[in-house]
């Protein structure tokens, strides 16, 4: 007669332990990346007004005139009507709540917390790059193609050249270009971008100095903006945007009621175009 082991689906199956980590993985999340290459204007309050100064026009003196009396009322003055431009606060929290027992009955409650205030800021971190990234749909100086690539690219760099003038020189000024995740494989099908990480010159690497690719700092995030299937895809000098903090993400001191335990993060921020000539959007399908 054939011998019947202790079988684990049935015979041991109330006596086995189930063993559980004492760690927490987390999900993952975009990293703050646009909030970081922005003009940062200082606390909001209620409203934040920022004010520019247009360009002026200078006249010049033609030989004839050297006779003409130079005295003020023969000048030609600059009366430019200035503008201004708001930035009004945003509020945005994460919130979750335990019950006593839960946490009683979680019992790596620590551990747990700690993970979960990480995936809050992260998740604030996220609504301030969505915001900032929003603005891209309301540039005035865009290039359209169906991918991401390098006529495209080249298009926008002389677009921005043209437009942000002094404030950007092409091989001296850093620029940020931020592209959705979808548009990576094309973005490095061109040589200059694929090689911008590499020591030497483009598409050689050899020892020397960093390849900037005319000053590009290159990100990706799946923040951009996107509207049915175009994603809006910037390039762009850091006085595009300006961003503005009345309170910078954070959480707050674990609040109790009754037999609940609160944890409430939050910030107020605000983002607004700061100068429209320092950006020009890829508009692509993604």
């Amino acid at each position: 007669m054939a011998n019947t082991p202790m079988l684990a689906s049935s015979h041991a199956a109330n006596i086995l332990k189930e063993l559980w980590t004492d760690q927490f993985g987390a999900d993952p999340t975009e990293e703050a990346i646009a909030a970081n290459l922005v003009t940062e204007v200082g606390m909001i309050g209620k409203k934040l007004h920022l004010r520019k100064i247009k360009a002026l026009t200078s006249q010049q003196l033609i030989p004839s005139s050297h006779t003409t009396n130079m005295t003020s009322e023969n000048l030609t003055y600059n009366n430019n009507t200035e503008v201004e431009v708001t930035v009004t606060p945003l509020f945005t929290y994460c919130a979750i709540e335990f019950n006593e027992d839960t946490l009683n009955e979680l019992v790596d409650d620590g551990p747990a917390i700690a993970v979960y205030r990480k995936q809050m800021l992260a998740e604030l971190d996220e609504d301030i790059d969505t915001e900032v990234l929003e603005l891209a749909q309301s540039a005035s100086l865009t290039e359209v193609g169906a991918d991401f690539d390098e006529p495209l690219w080249r298009a926008m760099l002389a677009k921005l050249a043209k437009n942000a003038k002094r404030k950007f020189r092409i091989g001296k000024t850093p620029y940020n270009l931020i592209i959705h995740p979808n548009e990576i494989a094309n973005a490095l099908n061109i040589e200059a971008l694929r090689s911008y990480i590499v020591r030497g010159t483009a598409g050689s690497a050899v020892s020397g100095a960093l390849v900037t690719t005319y000053g590009a700092n290159i990100e990706e995030s799946g923040l951009v903006s996107v509207s049915g299937a175009t994603a809006y895809m910037p390039m762009f000098i850091k006085d595009a945007w300006a961003l503005g903090y009345n309170k910078r993400p954070g959480i707050l001191t674990p609040q109790q009621d009754g037999y609940v335990t609160r944890f409430l993060g939050r910030a107020e921020y605000g983002v607004a175009e700061y100068f429209d000539s320092s950006i020009v959007v890829a508009q692509c399908t993604v």
